[in-house]
């Protein structure tokens, strides 16, 4: 993906601590808890000895999401990246310049 390294910091910045915990409703979880068991089935088509995890990570983000509402997990990062960015900071400018 072509994202700025900018808002890669800041969401490694916003993912620095992890927290467990329940899903808002129970349809939610269980639509979440699908998809964390279509991707697994997936991986049983795949041989893990010729892919690497990133390939297999890559490969994955084109498959539409059901919790998502059936987007593709790449494309809506891209946008929720850039929506991010073009957000006016506290000094009421853009986070970035750059394109993406």
């Amino acid at each position: 993906m072509d994202v700025p390294e900018e808002a890669m910091e800041q969401e490694r910045s916003a993912l620095s601590s992890m927290c467990y915990g329940l899903t808002r409703d129970a349809s939610d979880g269980r639509s979440v808890l699908g998809t964390m068991n279509d991707f697994t089935n997936a991986l049983h088509h795949y041989d893990l000895n010729e892919h690497t995890l990133l390939e297999l990570n890559q490969r994955f983000s084109e498959f539409p999401c059901g919790p998502k509402d059936y987007k593709i997990p790449r494309k809506e990062a891209l946008h929720l990246l850039t929506e991010a960015l073009s957000k006016p900071n506290d000094s009421g400018e853009n986070q970035t310049s750059h394109a993406v």
